[in-house]
């Protein structure tokens, strides 16, 4: 089971993604709606996160910044980087995500890549 910290501002699909994580094993511990509240939820639950989905077009700091900066507290998190804009996969990578998800996409395909990542 993965312990996951959602992140999509998005309020719907964010919503959407987590029932479809919860149909599975895994568990989302903490939801947020822009990369402050991100790095927020991500220091308060930091020895309970497994693995963080984080979406990139967001206010206050994008996906890729807030991937930045939790890494800068754990450099091992795991973080699948899922947004509409292809054109920022290769920044998002380079952030240090390990996974790239071009939306829209299926929810097989990414629970697939959820346990991909929690199984290594």
């Amino acid at each position: 089971m993965a312990r996951i910290l959602l992140v999509d501002d998005d309020k719907d699909l964010n919503n959407l993604l987590k029932y479809v994580v919860e149909m599975t094993d895994h568990k989302v511990i903490a939801q947020a709606i822009n990369g402050l509240e991100a790095v927020e939820l991500f220091l308060k639950h930091l020895d309970e996160i497994d693995l963080v989905i984080m979406d990139h077009r967001m206010t206050v700091i994008d996906g890729v910044n807030a991937t930045k900066k939790i890494l800068e507290i754990k450099h091992d998190t795991k973080v699948l980087f899922i947004s509409a804009d292809e054109t920022v996969q290769e920044e998002a990578l380079q952030a240090g995500s390990v996974h790239f998800l071009l939306k829209p996409f299926s929810y097989d395909e990414f629970i697939s890549i959820i346990n991909k990542y929690v199984e290594d």
